[in-house]
């Protein structure tokens, strides 16, 4: 038997560019090329915030027992 359950986390970014950096950071630990990395984090040289939170809240692999269906940022 399993059950769904949806989890939200809220979040207020206060510097643009330190959440950036983390996310590029996580993007080259997980082997991916910077300028993947960067078209996607950073489209047209602007910051895409709600991209690089999902960057980093986003494990990429479920925690034991479960399975990530989805993962959304606005």
């Amino acid at each position: 038997m399993s059950t769904e359950h949806e989890c939200s986390i809220y979040v207020r970014v206060y510097d643009a560019e330190a959440l950036y950096k983390a996310a590029l950071a996580k993007c080259k630990a997980d082997l991916i090329e910077t300028d993947d990395a960067e078209e996607v984090l950073r489209p047209d040289g602007e910051i895409d915030a709600a991209k690089c939170l999902q960057m980093i809240l986003d494990p990429g692999e479920s925690p034991p027992g479960c399975e990530i269906l989805d993962s959304v940022c606005e």
